[in-house]
């Protein structure tokens, strides 16, 4: 047994829950309180590996020593660190040629999130977040830009080295649908040991072409020796509540038109969304109810609740020098701001790792998980969007008017206005409904074998398997849909991917050392669909197919096998110089067989210069430039190649007669000649230390181009075709990444430790098809688009504006009212830089670390300021309410005009001015803020309990700056193309709450 006391090696403070391990077994503990250990040593030449996360890693001989004492220098970026790279393979950070960025797992379990990915936004640099405007939607992740044009841009999630699929099965479009979520929300932070972000090509070269846009890689946590009972418990309470919602609405003119409130029912359903009366003064007025009320301005708050989530985890971990096993239980309930909606999350996770004997080791995983979601709103323009309705209610319509009038004695809807799209928010809370469950199995077996202590062999199999069911009704009686409606989607989707590698790991000569690796993966993934749909209902509120009039019936289904063959070698001498290569062969099922194999290299290299020359400065610690080179490709989705017969028309099956299904040519012209995309990247930059590490800045210069790109494009429809599958287009990123890391105070009983991060990335278009001049990426209503157009930045926003001269005047109509214009380029989705500034603070027994997180240009169009203005609801609007709009221009002959109109009118038309909508997306503000106290060892000695700790934290809890009218600057609709279109999206949230961790 061998024991001692870790410390800091500038304050002499001990180190808490530093790991000590045996170097080449799993045998590990992590130190106390006190920074005391204690480890059994089988071996008297065996070495023990000590480390810490900001300092500098050490190994020591045990020699025969019972007693061991380390002090550790403090480093905030130490290149002797191991990260976990492709196919989970560790490589110290000064062997790279290329960028990596390591969070870990505890920075990112103390501020819950429902979405794992959401937590390093701010973090990483040249990565952008956007996060879901939607309760449990998808988040947005681009990796130094949008390389598609098209297609998907998100990376690839690999955890404990397996693929695993993120798919988003739905989806919000021009008309609003309902986000059900991605892949990676699933995953509990609690079980994170590190994430690590692969971002270039030579990075992620050895994933193939599934990692065509950077990957993530997730480590999970594994058992370890402990003292005590080895249970852990980390119980988390969440408290959310919204912003102010609609902060620049108007708060002096209530329901009506023209000055005047309605006097009769007709008159008050013809105005349900119009704030275009009079003042709102306390009088007594007419509501959609029939009744006379005091007129008063509403509170749109108070239709949100506050939401709460409870997480609690519980995680047993033990070990020895041949075995350590990790199990875990999550529960997360969530209760959303909005009415009746609701999250439950359980997770339940295995982690077993054996040494069999001294040359075949086995590891193994399984992670279940079951979520529920009940009453998500639909996102964008969809009536079942609560947001709709709010945002274009009359300024003085008293909310609980909405609420206790929203369903008739009958059960039916009642209406608030005559636009049957708007129905009233509190029938769709309570009236819809929307349930969703999704179970998950990830999972793993590998194994490696040392043929000798240079040579070895892994296998592994993995699959990610999960089923979803998603339901929705509306309710008889629903303006839109009076005799109901119902629908169900069943998703079953299955990966598996089998893998072998060959390493190689020998010292050459005295000065050289070469790593190589042969090895091969199988993937194969299955996806099964059951749509069903129902329209009509015989009896009321049964939602059962068979209670349906009309009903449609569809199923889905694709295969896709990708067989992969690569390898790579790495040289280094002296361990200063270091060269990889890499090579990789992946032959796709999707693409046709003279196309379907192809190879991706790939060549990095790194030189730590501080290491060589004698002659630098005392002040320079550390010294390192890199460089790689790589290209990689991407094939596309099953059944793309070939010409095939689908079910076409209508689509419906009436019981009582009507259409039937007709079978026909799918409406993309496929290309039976298609091939692989191509992405070549390369990248530069360079490490320097200063001060003994206590400062570290990182730089990195990227550019990559994406060519061959498979998209559809429009063709003319007497081909027989809407659309045409083709290779084309070119897409260009390139941009600059920084990282800085301090430590400005290191004393004895307080330290700061600072990181800020920098990212600018320049997205253009190169080229689309030949004479095709843009391609539409989304649209909206109000006829907004995004598009991509050559020679210009990807994400343009086009919309329509109103008619000016080259003098940029208004040319008016003959009712004195301008005229509708033209479409217009009105800004870019994209923003111009990323940044974060990360400070943590350390006094005694307490720290505090804050996030803030920022965004600088990129544009937003939002709809819903776009309603206000028409519906009379935005501050913009109270000008000449009282004697009109004074309006000068030029009519259309040219004749200079000036004429007062009525604000109605003139603000309804300028409404139709897209450009008046478009605002700069910029924001900065308080991500994260947490404050823990760590109990000290003499109030826990004489308990079971090894740790603990107590923290209080905050998430989004304020803008420091944002300058985006009545919504999110996030509140895009979150699909990579939509993240610049907002239609009635959430307000943003704040979180608040404690977290309770302690170890038995």
């Amino acid at each position: 047994m061998v024991k001692g006391v870790i410390t800091d090696a500038d304050t002499n403070e001990p180190l808490i829950g530093a790991n000590v391990s045996v170097k080449g077994t799993v045998n590990g503990v992590i130190t106390d309180f006190d920074g005391k250990y204690s480890i059994k040593v089988q071996e008297e030449n065996a070495v023990l590996v000590i480390s810490y996360i900001g300092y500098l890693s050490t190994e020591m001989e045990v020699a025969g020593r019972s007693e061991i004492n380390a002090q550790l220098q403090v480093s905030v970026a130490q290149l002797n660190d191991v990260v976990v790279t492709a196919f989970g393979i560790k490589k110290e950070k000064k062997a790279l040629g290329y960028a990596v960025t390591d969070v870990d797992g505890d920075e990112l379990a103390t501020v819950k999130s429902n979405s794992l990915v959401n937590s390093i936004s701010g973090r990483v640099p040249g990565v952008n977040i956007t996060a879901p405007s939607t309760f449990g939607g998808a988040s947005s992740v681009v990796i130094r830009g949008n390389a598609s044009i098209s297609g998907n841009n998100q990376p690839l999630y690999v955890v404990d080295g397996v693929p695993i699929d993120n798919s988003n099965h739905s989806a919000v479009g021009m008309w609003g649908g309902y986000d059900l979520g991605d892949g990676i929300s699933s995953i509990n932070p609690d079980d994170i040991e590190s994430m690590t972000t692969l971002k270039g090509a030579a990075a992620t070269a050895l994933y193939g072409s599934r990692a065509q846009n950077g990957a993530i890689i997730i480590t999970t946590k594994s058992g370890k020796f402990n003292e005590g009972l080895g249970i852990e418990i980390n119980s988390n309470v969440t408290l959310q509540q919204i912003y102010d919602v609609y902060d620049e609405f108007q708060n002096e003119y209530g329901q009506g038109t023209k000055g005047k409130s309605p006097v009769n029912l007709e008159q008050v359903l013809e105005t349900g969304n119009k704030s275009w009366g009079p003042r709102i003064n306390g009088e007594n007025v007419l509501f959609f109810d029939g009744k006379k009320h005091a007129s008063s301005v509403n509170d749109l708050n108070e239709f949100f609740d506050l939401g709460k989530i409870f997480t609690n985890t519980v995680a047993l971990t033990k070990g020895s020098e041949d075995m350590n096993i990790r199990v875990s239980a999550t529960n997360m309930n969530n209760q959303s701001v909005i009415p009746n909606a609701s999250m439950n999350r359980n997770s339940f996770n295995a982690r077993l790792h054996a040494n069999l004997s001294e040359r075949l080791s086995v590891d193994a995983k399984a992670n279940y998980i079951s979520e529920k979601y009940k009453n998500r709103a639909r996102a964008g323009s969809a009536p079942s969007n609560p947001m709709n309705a709010l945002m274009k209610a009359p300024r003085n319509l008293p909310l609980s008017l909405l609420e206790n009038n929203y369903k008739s004695t009958l059960g039916g809807h009642i209406p608030w206005g005559n636009d049957i799209w708007s129905p009233n928010p509190y029938w769709v809370q309570n009236e819809f409904s929307q349930k969703d469950q999704k179970d998950r199995f990830l999972g793993f077996v590998s194994a490696a074998y040392k043929f000798t202590d240079w040579l070895s062999l892994d296998v592994k199999a993995g699959t990610d398997y999960y089923q979803t069911t998603d339901f929705f009704s509306f309710g008889h009686g629903t303006s839109f849909k009076q005799v109901g409606e119902m629908g169900r989607d069943q998703f079953k989707n299955r990966e598996d991917n089998y893998s072998a590698m060959l390493r190689f790991d020998k010292d050459i000569t005295d000065d050289i050392h070469l790593n190589a690796m042969l090895g091969t993966n199988i993937m194969r993934t299955k996806l099964e669909v059951m749509d069903t749909w129902g329209e009509n209902m015989t009896q009321k509120d049964k939602f059962v197919l068979n209670n349906f009039r009309k009903t449609r019936v569809e199923e889905r289904f694709s295969k896709k096998g990708l067989n992969s063959y690569f390898g790579s070698v790495e040289a280094s001498f002296r361990n200063y110089l270091f060269f990889t290569a890499t090579l990789r062969n992946d032959v796709s099922s999707t693409l046709k067989k003279s196309n379907r194999s192809y190879w991706y290299p790939s060549f990095s290299g790194s030189f730590v210069f501080s290491e060589v020359f004698e002659t630098l400065p005392d002040w320079l610690s550390i010294g390192k430039l890199r460089a790689s080179w790589a290209k990689v490709g991407g094939d596309t989705d099953p059944y793309q190649t070939d010409l095939y017969y689908d079910i076409v028309g209508q689509g419906y099956q009436n019981k009582f007669g009507g259409h039937a299904h007709v079978v026909g040519l799918n409406g993309t012209m496929p290309s039976l000649d298609l091939k692989p995309s191509e992405t070549k990247s390369y990248e530069f930059g360079g490490v320097l230390g200063f001060l003994d590490n206590r400062i570290n800045l990182d730089i990195t210069y990227y550019n990559q181009r994406t060519v061959n790109q498979i998209m559809d494009v429009q063709i003319t429809p007497t081909s027989g075709y809407n659309k045409m599958k083709v290779n084309a287009g070119e897409v260009e990123n390139s941009g600059i990444e920084v990282m800085l890391e301090t430590k400005p105070i290191a004393v004895k009983d307080f330290s700061w430790d600072l990181s800020l991060n920098f990212s600018k990335n320049k997205n253009e278009v190169i080229s689309l098809v030949d004479g095709v001049n843009s391609l539409r990426l989304a649209e909206a209503r109000g006829d907004i688009r995004i598009e991509a157009q050559p020679g210009r930045p990807y994400g343009e926003i086009i919309g329509k504006t109103i008619k000016r001269n080259e003098a940029g005047q208004l040319i008016l109509d003959d009712k004195n009212l301008p005229k509708e214009g033209d479409h217009k380029t009105l800004g870019n989705i994209l923003p111009d830089w990323t940044g974060g500034v990360f400070n943590s603070f350390r006094y005694k027994n307490f720290s505090l670390n804050a996030l803030i997180d920022i965004k600088s240009g990129g544009d937003i169009v939002s709809m819903t300021n776009q309603a206000a203005y028409a519906n009379g609801n935005h501050k913009e609007t109270l000008a000449g309410r009282e004697g009109g709009v004074k309006v000068t221009g030029v009519d259309k002959n040219g004749k200079p005009v000036s004429a007062t109109v009525e604000a109605e009118d003139y603000y309804r038309v300028m409404a139709r001015d897209v450009s008046n909508f478009v605002y700069d997306a910029s924001f900065i503000r308080l991500k994260e803020l947490s404050i823990t106290y760590n109990l000290p060892k003499s109030i826990i000695e004489k308990t079971p309990i090894q740790s603990a700790s107590f923290s209080v934290v905050g998430g989004n809890l304020f803008y420091l700056y944002e300058d985006v009218p009545n919504v999110n600057p996030e509140g895009g609709e979150n699909s990579t193309d939509r993240i610049g279109i907002e239609y009635g999206s959430m307000p943003s949230i704040r979180t608040y709450g404690f977290n309770l961790k302690v170890t038995l």
